[in-house]
């Protein structure tokens, strides 16, 4: 099979089943054929996410910045590994306090965490760009990735509402 053949397959099958392959070695062997050995991951498992407060005043002395995970069905909140969790790739989530619950009442159990408030702020400050200076809110998309125990990755987002500083 020749190697564009080959790695059309290849990417037919990752699209198809939501996985992507780790790089692999391609070497020829002596008839010419290529001996393929694929280490395949799935993908991220896109998450719930639901971030409080909903509306954040940059000018705010906020401590804290809480964010509740919600799992599908079929994977358990407890095997979330707490010191995987980034938020927008910069800011990792407090140690503690931590609680496994079920916030929204769907049934589903969510893993409460926290975030210190200062460094979201001063993140948001550093990042957001105002499109009119007469502008008093913003909408800012907040992303959570982090790792299962099993070292399965996830991530989810949810847009809040800030409250923009004006300069004087």
């Amino acid at each position: 099979m020749k190697t564009a053949a080959l790695s059309a397959v290849l990417l037919s099958v990752v699209l198809a089943y939501g996985l992507y392959a780790m790089p692999v070695r391609v070497a020829y062997n002596s008839a010419n054929q290529i001996p393929v050995s694929l280490k395949i991951k799935p993908a991220a498992v896109l998450v719930t996410v639901d971030i409080k407060p909903d509306t954040l005043n940059l000018r705010s002395n906020i401590l804290r910045v809480t964010a509740y995970i919600e799992l599908r069905e079929d994977l358990d909140v407890d095997n979330i590994d707490i010191s995987s969790i980034l938020l927008n790739n910069t800011i990792p989530a407090c140690a503690k306090p931590t609680a496994t619950g079920d916030y929204d009442d769907d049934g589903i159990p969510d893993l409460m965490i926290k975030f210190d408030g200062a460094q979201v702020i001063s993140y948001i400050q550093r990042n957001l760009q105002a499109s009119k200076p007469e502008e008093k809110f913003a909408w800012v998309t907040l992303t959570l990735t982090g790792k299962l125990k099993d070292g399965l990755d996830f991530t989810g987002s949810e847009a809040i509402r800030v409250i923009l500083v004006k300069s004087t």
